[in-house]
């Protein structure tokens, strides 16, 4: 079988869905034989360039318009024999590349694959609720098949797409990648809290700061880093000014993947007061990496994280009360703290790629079965 990976952005772009996709076709190559190749259309590709990486050929391909309106020329132009079996395209918008299969009858199986969709925020403009209920309504009818990488997702395109064509298949992560086979002790009064991701309005980065400089006076030996960074300027300056009143609240750019993982290691939980998500994966991958996660009270983290069980939840719109909650925690013993961070461990495995693999290979097996 041979599978054709459709995005506007990939590696060394960092980001969800450059990761989903590198992962999910890293273990469809090694655990199921099959093979992959990536083509990005992308407004940054001027000139057509393609080079090898990991068995597969990745396929830069020229293109115009305005992001997300798209405008390239047929795919075949470029990729020499196009003899794929399955195209698989990561369009959260639904909009410039859906166009262009929807123009080229390629004569191919389609999989669009959701990645949040246009919702990133809770707010519906009427310019989205428009693009939504008829563009993206219309254009989606073409795919043979549209997988939520979500049961947020679910939920939102369960609202346009037929029942028979719409499946859920979680994120998936680089669970061998994240896990420690030597954990890190848990020392009791001196814990360490780690968010690591953007610093996007979404995230409430200072409502965390805001949180630990009040558990500060009481607990002055808990510590928080944060990990990530943002283009708004006056944003960061503002998180800046508010860590200067605490010697232990830090913010470290974005960093290599190893360099990361140690951090994580040396942290004891994952702390985030973001108010939308699509997925949540930084939450995953840090169970993965055996911390516990402290999370705000939304979907879909309120169904990733059990409250006291695999990790914590917060009404983090509720400071007080989200203060209150964290002086409880910050007293478990370090017998709960094992048992709730083995039960995060083993969520977390569950969306290993070595698993979630196998759903998208029967998902493929089964489209070219019925074609």
């Amino acid at each position: 079988m041979h599978i054709l990976m459709v995005t506007s952005t990939y590696l060394p772009h960092v980001g969800g869905i450059e990761y989903h996709i590198n992962g999910l076709s890293n273990a469809l190559i090694n655990k199921h034989n099959i093979s992959v190749d990536i083509a990005v259309i992308s407004l940054k590709n001027n000139i057509y360039s393609t080079y090898e990486e990991q068995s597969m050929s990745i396929f830069n391909i020229p293109t115009k318009g305005i992001f997300p309106f798209l405008y390239f020329h047929n795919l075949s132009t470029y990729i020499q024999g196009f003899n794929y079996d399955i195209i698989h395209i990561h369009d959260p918008q639904v909009a410039g590349i859906s166009a262009h299969f929807m123009l080229n009858n390629y004569k191919i199986p389609l999989i669009l694959a959701t990645h949040g969709g246009m919702f990133h925020t809770n707010k519906k403009s009427w310019y989205k609720n428009l693009y939504w209920n008829i563009i993206t309504k219309n254009l989606i009818k073409q795919y043979s098949k549209v997988v939520s990488v979500s049961k947020n997702d679910y939920k939102t395109f369960k609202q346009i797409v037929a029942p028979d064509k719409l499946t859920l298949i979680e994120n998936g992560i680089d669970f061998n990648k994240f896990f420690a086979h030597n954990f890190k002790i848990a020392e009791k009064n001196n814990w360490r809290f780690i968010y690591f991701g953007r610093f996007s309005s979404n995230k409430q980065v200072h409502l965390l700061i805001e949180l630990f400089l009040e558990l500060s006076k009481k607990h002055p030996y808990i510590k928080l880093q944060l990990i990530g960074g943002t283009d708004d300027e006056d944003y960061i300056k503002l998180l800046f000014e508010m860590i200067s009143l605490s010697p232990n609240i830090t913010i470290t750019p974005f960093m290599e993947d190893s360099h990361l993982i140690s951090e994580l290691h040396n942290a004891d939980f994952f702390i985030t007061a973001s108010a939308y998500e699509g997925f949540g994966m930084s939450v995953i991958e840090s169970m993965s990496a055996g911390l516990i996660p402290i999370v705000n009270d939304i979907l879909p983290l309120n169904e990733l994280v059990t409250d006291q069980e695999n990790g914590f939840i917060l009404n983090i719109e509720n400071l007080a009360e989200s203060i209150r909650k964290l002086n409880s925690i910050l007293t478990i013993d370090s017998a709960t703290y094992n048992v709730i961070k083995t039960n995060a461990l083993l969520m977390a495995e569950r969306y290993s790629w070595d698993h979630v693999s196998q759903s998208y290979s029967n998902l493929y097996w089964n489209l070219i079965n019925e074609k």
